[in-house]
């Protein structure tokens, strides 16, 4: 399978767009040969939904799939046309898989990290092949969707105990990834995600930023991280003082 993907038709992978031209270039100049650091490779046929997934998922697009040889959960984010977010993600992601592989990040860092990508077939022909979407690590949260977010389960009463340590928490998984040489990016409450035993994820790497939370100007640097984690940990503290 691997074979195949070097040989990938780029214009197929990302629909066609106004700065499609781009981003080609931005995605080959920036990941090369995606067959020497992605995981995994699947095709849709190894994908399925969850027997309890919604009744018409593809309504909305699906988001936990499993992947069926492993039985793995994996949270599916697909491809958007000409999205130079997704591009980036996938730099960032490559950058954590490495800094975890030599040891500057710790493989139990809570960061959503890439299981795999996954692929389909349009023709008849290897020039057919588009990536469709990435699988990510699937995070059990303690409420569903935007919900599940810090955004969220912060004003919760049974939140206001973990506070001061969500705050440090925070701020340790950035340091941690600061010293891997490693961008969070739209860094904010919304992009972290609570898991059913109150921990914190970070997730979204695909950069850009939020007014009020990363000014323009520091976006995708550490020092717009920082200016971010500094912001929250003054929200944090506010919701606690309530």
């Amino acid at each position: 399978m691997a074979a195949a993907i070097v040989r990938l038709n780029l214009t197929s992978a990302i629909a066609a767009g106004p700065a499609s031209t781009e981003f080609l270039t931005v995605f080959a100049s920036e990941l090369l040969n995606l067959s020497e650091w992605v995981p995994r490779w699947f095709t849709s046929y190894e994908i399925e939904l969850p027997a309890d997934a919604e009744e018409h998922p593809l309504l909305h697009g699906p988001s936990k799939v499993i992947a069926k040889e492993s039985r793995t959960e994996c949270f599916f984010k697909g491809l958007g046309a000409g999205s130079e977010g997704t591009i980036g993600e996938l730099v960032a992601l490559h950058t954590i898989e490495n800094a975890t592989k030599s040891g500057s990040l710790a493989s139990d860092a809570r960061v959503c990290r890439l299981y795999g990508l996954v692929v389909d077939t349009l023709g008849p022909h290897r020039s057919d092949t588009r990536v469709v979407g990435m699988l990510l690590s699937y995070i059990k949260t303690k409420r569903r969707g935007i919900l599940g977010t810090l955004q969220y389960v912060a004003h919760e009463e049974q939140s206001r105990k973990h506070l001061h340590r969500w705050a440090n928490d925070l701020n340790n998984i950035l340091g941690g990834l600061h010293k891997a040489r490693c961008i969070w990016g739209d860094a904010k409450p919304e992009n972290v995600l609570v898991d059913n035993e109150d921990n914190l994820w970070l997730i979204d790497f695909g950069g850009g930023y939020t007014p009020g939370w990363v000014g323009e100007e520091q976006q995708g640097t550490q020092r717009g991280d920082l200016e971010a984690m500094e912001k929250i940990r003054q929200w944090l503290e506010q919701l606690g003082d309530q």
